[in-house]
């Protein structure tokens, strides 16, 4: 997993190195998972990227983790969050639907179609997970997704292993 966060930061790297961003990724442990790998870059890196364009001063942080096991699947939770502009709580309900952004003042000044968070929810759902929001103006924004796959290799149980 932190092999597809950090291809994703990688990414996105120079685009936040030229407005002086810093990228954190805040992963406590590493696994591999049977998942579609390019949709989760995908969902990533549209995060990012907007996440960069949203921000101006401060950082970003990526980090994901385990947050239920059921059936032998795993719901894996991702948080991107910044220090960027943030979003009107009046305009986060539209904010995944086609050709909706928070404010149109917002495409003029930073462009885009309102199609990226729209395509980013399809492609979550087609995960099997869900995404939202949670934002304050002046303060920054928080998109939480998750998807539902199957772990590979864990490393907390690898540490298990080596106990035994």
């Amino acid at each position: 997993m932190a092999r597809v966060v950090d291809e994703s930061r990688s990414a996105i790297m120079p685009s936040a190195l030229q407005k002086k961003i810093a990228i954190e990724c805040s992963c406590s442990h590493d696994y591999s998972v049977m998942a579609d790998v390019n949709l989760l870059n995908t969902v990533l890196r549209n995060l990012l990227s907007n996440a960069v364009k949203f921000t101006s001063v401060g950082g970003i942080t990526v980090s994901h983790s385990i947050i239920q096991i059921e059936n032998g699947r795993y719901t894996i939770e991702f948080i991107v969050e910044d220090t960027g502009i943030g979003i009107e709580k009046g305009k986060i309900a539209g904010l995944f639907d086609s050709f909706s952004q928070g404010d149109p003042s917002t495409t003029r000044k930073y462009g885009g179609t309102g199609l990226g968070l729209a395509i980013t929810k399809k492609l979550v759902k087609m995960m099997d997970g869900d995404i939202r929001v949670e934002s304050d103006i002046g303060v920054g924004s928080r998109f939480i997704f998750t998807i539902k796959a199957q772990i590979i290799r864990n490393y907390i149980e690898q540490e298990k292993t080596k106990a035994i």
